[in-house]
């Protein structure tokens, strides 16, 4: 018969087993716990730099609408003017006659000019809806900061005082 002080020796391996599986559980856990918040960390900081381009680049965009209208005019206009001659050549160097029905079947190849023009009118107007855009919200801003400076102008230096006459 066993003594009964001394514990079982196979019951001291199950409890250290015990042990020793506890204590990877409680490892793994606080890891994971790491992990998960250095993540969340990382996760916020990110996103609060991503909030903080896009309200730069629309304060930018903001601030300089006029000149960006402008520039975006001119291209538009350059992108119609590229598409005109473009059209214009295409019409004279179109081919005709049996050149004409030798491009329709394939045997020849049209002259880049024909095939580009389209794709350059493509182009004049594409360039004009971002510049009809951009026009738009320059005349929105202009009413919109007209309307708040009549507004302040008419609140007077103090809101709570009654306008000026």
């Amino acid at each position: 018969m066993a003594n009964p002080e001394e514990p079982d020796p196979p019951q001291d391996k199950l409890r250290d087993a015990v042990e020793s599986v506890q204590h990877g559980v409680s490892q793994s856990a606080q890891w994971a716990a790491n992990s998960a918040r250095r993540a969340r960390a990382t996760a916020a900081q990110l996103g609060s730099q991503a909030a903080s381009t896009v309200r730069d680049t629309a304060r930018y965009v903001d601030a300089k609408h006029d000149a960006i209208a402008e520039h975006l005019d001119t291209t538009a206009k350059v992108a119609r003017v590229a598409a005109g001659v473009a059209a214009a050549g295409a019409a004279v160097a179109a081919p005709t006659g049996l050149a004409a029905v030798g491009v329709a079947i394939g045997v020849v190849s049209a002259p880049v000019i024909v095939t580009a023009a389209p794709v350059l009118g493509g182009i004049a107007a594409g360039a004009a809806t971002v510049s009809a855009a951009a026009s738009l919200y320059r005349k929105y801003r202009k009413r919109t900061v007209t309307t708040d400076a009549a507004t302040l102008e008419a609140a007077g230096p103090n809101p709570g005082q009654p306008p000026r006459r």
